[in-house]
């Protein structure tokens, strides 16, 4: 029922519980390295940019063609699924913005009907303007499905990339 060293043989019950712990008070204790020190902040434009994500069952990036301050342009995110995974084509995709300095967006939300979606694509256009030249950042969140013909993922994934302005 109780270990050799508890059980009570004419001694007493804790001299087994003093033994052991005399044994191990000399024992080293365990050294936790040092946490390392969180990246510093940086300012918008030149935050690191998370433009494409590779995962299990999908592929997503953000890209967009040479923008010229003044003028409207347009970014597009790309969702592949990979297989045995499809699109949901009756999923309402779907990319919310975040404000970005320098950047104007036509809407904080971008919906289903700026995109094509097929079973293995779905490309979906923000319109936006840069207002100056420089360097700025358009980032936001893109909410997607992929599904298998067993179940279906729902996915949010963020997404940003640095713009520089003409």
């Amino acid at each position: 029922m109780f270990p050799l060293a508890l059980r009570s043989r004419g001694r007493a019950p804790w001299l087994g519980l003093w033994l052991l712990f005399v044994a191990c008070a000399g024992a080293p204790t365990p050294q936790t390295p040092p946490a390392a020190e969180p990246a510093p902040v940086a300012n918008d434009a030149s935050e690191s940019t998370t433009d494409h994500v590779v995962e299990d069952g999908f592929e997503l990036s953000i890209r967009t063609s040479e923008v010229k301050a003044g003028s409207e342009a347009t970014a597009e995110v790309e969702l592949l699924s990979k297989k045995p995974f499809k699109c949901n084509d009756k999923y309402p995709y779907k990319f919310t913005t975040k404000a970005s300095d320098g950047l104007e967006l036509s809407a904080p939300v971008v919906t289903r009907d700026q995109a094509t979606i097929s079973h293995d694509r779905v490309l979906m256009k923000i319109p936006f303007k840069a207002t100056q030249t420089g360097a700025h950042t358009l980032s936001g969140q893109f909410a997607f499905s992929i599904c298998t013909s067993d179940q279906c993922r729902i996915e949010k994934r963020d997404l940003s990339l640095r713009i520089d302005a003409e």
